[in-house]
């Protein structure tokens, strides 16, 4: 996996998007307030959104929300679970240091990460952790995005096959 420290180098329309909208939050700060993120202002990323709690001095990493896009990518909902629960052990994507240095450096890390998908099949996309305050003064939260590009439009078809069928299980709830 490749990681860098500078926007300027991330391809992903959306990474830049919530860089821009995290450094509109910071202001003069050195860090925004998570208080300060307002998910109806970036709603086009919130399916490929990801809000980690960092708690402890490790930090322990904890998903509080897991966008849709990203359920879709792993193939299974992170919400609740601790990273440590989940790593895959794939060599070079040993994202607890990442979490780490992101907490201990209190700035944005971005980067280009290879991962296998559930059916064994390598894919790769582009992200960013970005760090929050949750307490005026420290990291306490990351928020994440990530931009699967190739896989995004695929992501969008399974959307578009999945819906029916929930809406048509709500309604049959309801009659």
């Amino acid at each position: 996996m490749a990681v860098w420290f500078t926007v300027d180098e991330c391809r992903s329309s959306m990474v830049r998007d919530l860089h821009r909208y995290w450094e509109s939050k910071r202001g003069h700060r050195h860090l925004p307030s998570r208080a300060d993120i307002d998910p109806g202002e970036i709603k086009h990323l919130l399916p490929f959104l990801l809000i980690a709690d960092l708690i402890g001095d490790a930090p322990r990493v904890r998903y509080r929300l897991v966008g849709t896009r990203v359920v879709a990518a792993s193939g299974m909902d992170l919400t609740g679970y601790y990273l440590d629960e989940l790593e895959s052990g794939e060599p070079n994507n040993d994202w607890q240091a990442y979490y780490r240095q992101v907490r201990d450096e209190a700035r944005p890390m971005f980067g280009l990460a290879t991962v296998r998908r559930l059916d064994g099949e390598l894919f790769r996309y582009e992200f960013g952790l970005f760090p929050v305050t949750t307490d005026g003064l420290n990291v306490g939260q990351c928020i994440g995005i990530e931009d699967y590009f190739e896989m995004n439009d695929r992501l969008y078809e399974l959307r578009d096959k999945m819906e029916p069928w929930h809406l048509g299980r709500l309604r049959s709830r309801t009659t």
